[in-house]
């Protein structure tokens, strides 16, 4: 069974306050946080970290984003890390041990677990 999960990282302004969310519309489950100072590449890849880890690791995940910076940290595909770089490391070791695939998604056009990730991001970000 494959298992769809929508993340998404919101700081508003950039830098600043910042929240990260995901929503797995397979088991209807999501979660957010956020950190008080942060910014939005940063929470953009800690939505995926969570949710990574929010699922076992025999589970076959799809993992969608809108940030193809994101997805390139996740998947070990940037070329030089000039920031987040523990951050990235730590979610790149942990999708290695996963069976995950990382798919983007063009952010605000109606996706409809784009949108809820999106909408979880700012929830975190307030908290």
């Amino acid at each position: 069974m494959k298992i769809e999960v929508y993340t998404d990282g919101f700081c508003d302004p950039n830098p600043g306050r910042g929240g990260w969310g995901w929503f797995c519309p397979t088991f209807k489950t999501e979660n957010c946080g956020g950190e008080r100072e942060s910014t939005n590449n940063r929470m953009e890849i800690e939505a995926i970290r969570q949710a990574l880890m929010a699922f076992d690791l025999n589970a076959e995940l799809i993992i969608y984003s809108d940030s193809e910076y994101a997805i390139r940290a996740a998947s070990g595909k940037t070329k030089k890390l000039k920031a987040n770089i523990e951050l990235v490391l730590d979610t790149m070791r942990i999708a290695a041990r996963r069976n995950v695939k990382f798919v983007w998604v063009r952010g605000h056009t109606g996706i409809e677990g784009n949108e809820k990730a999106d909408s979880l991001a700012k929830r975190g970000s307030n908290g």
